[in-house]
Order: structure tokens, then C-alpha cells, then sequence
């Protein structure tokens, strides 16, 4: 009995390591500056490399991690096909599930999920997903051959503007500069 335990662990270890899937984000902008509101789309791409043929994907549930400093979360959209199960799960930021499953019949990225922003401080914030149903078995990706982690990592730069003080101080040291050449000038 223990070396069937044993080959089973090994056959699912095996298994879990040929998943070639992993998560991209698209961002609605590249340049954010303080005050604008902004989403990510949390995409996972090749949801099937390394799967049986015909395996579905049931579900799925990450935390996030972000410097509330620089960021707020606004709101979190799940993507078509999934029903927003977040409020299910306490202590889950975002979660989504799709009865009958999600098969790979397209070969393109799935959208998991849009997360909605709001920059309120420059800066630099790394956005980080991060899911393991070793650790909660409502966490990570859930297949129908079983589970996969999600960790994934995006560095976010957040822009200061300058203040309309700050404008109207620039704009009169240039009057000031244009006077001073005019007057330069004339002599």
C-alpha cells in the first residue's frame, strides 16, 4: 500500500510540474499618474499546456498584494465565463467558478478577472496574485486532474503631476525669464 501512495505522489508531482500555464496582466494604461482610476486584466495563458486532453478548469481564487499606499482597489469583475464567488469565501480577495468547467477549445488566454484601481500616491507598487490550495484548497486553479499554484508578480509606477501651485509658480518664473530676455534685448 505504501508504494502505491508513493507512485501516486509521484505521478501527481510529475503531472503538476508539465503545466506550462502562468498569468499575465494587461494593463488599460502604461503612464498612471496620481488621481487616475485604471484596471488590470488578469489573464491565464496557456490554461492547458501539460493537461489531459479534455480536462476542464472549475475554478479559481487568489489574494492580491499591493502597497495601499499607492493603490486602492476599486473592484474586481470576473471574466466570461466565470460567476463571482468572492463573497463566498472570506479571507479570498478574488474567486470564480464555472459549472460545467471551462474547456480549452480556443488555445487563447482566459481573462480570470478585472481588477479595478484607483492611484492615490506616486510610486512603485508590486501587484501580486498569489493562490496555493496546499495552503487553502479554495486557493490557486482548480482542474478537474486537480490543482495548480498562482503566483504571479507586475511592477506598478505611479507618476506624481505637478500641482496647480506648482503650475502657476513655473508659468511666472517663465514670464519672469521672457522680461528678463525682452529687457536684455533692447539694450
Amino acid at each position: 500500500m505504501k508504494l502505491l501512495h508513493f507512485f501516486a505522489v509521484i505521478l501527481l508531482a510529475l503531472s503538476a510540474s508539465a503545466r506550462a500555464s502562468y498569468i499575465s496582466f494587461q494593463a488599460s494604461t502604461d503612464h498612471i499618474v496620481v488621481g487616475d482610476a485604471f484596471y488590470v486584466d488578469v489573464i491565464l495563458e496557456k490554461p492547458f499546456d501539460g493537461l489531459f486532453e479534455g480536462d476542464e478548469l472549475l475554478a479559481f481564487g487568489f489574494n492580491l498584494g499591493y502597497d495601499a499606499g499607492v493603490l486602492q482597489l476599486i473592484d474586481s469583475t470576473m471574466g466570461a465565463p466565470w460567476d463571482d464567488d468572492s463573497a463566498l469565501f472570506p479571507g479570498i480577495d478574488v474567486a470564480g467558478s464555472a459549472f460545467p468547467g471551462v474547456t480549452d477549445d480556443s488555445g487563447a488566454g482566459l481573462l480570470l478577472a478585472r481588477l479595478s484601481f484607483s492611484a492615490v500616491a506616486a510610486g512603485l507598487s508590486q501587484l501580486s496574485l498569489f493562490g496555493d490550495s496546499a495552503a487553502n484548497p479554495d486557493l490557486g486553479l482548480l482542474y478537474v486532474s486537480g490543482s495548480d499554484v498562482i503566483d504571479a508578480r507586475k511592477d506598478m509606477r505611479i507618476y506624481s503631476v505637478p500641482q496647480p501651485a506648482s503650475m502657476w509658480m513655473l508659468a511666472l518664473g517663465g514670464l519672469g525669464l521672457l522680461v528678463r530676455r525682452k529687457a536684455a534685448g533692447v539694450r
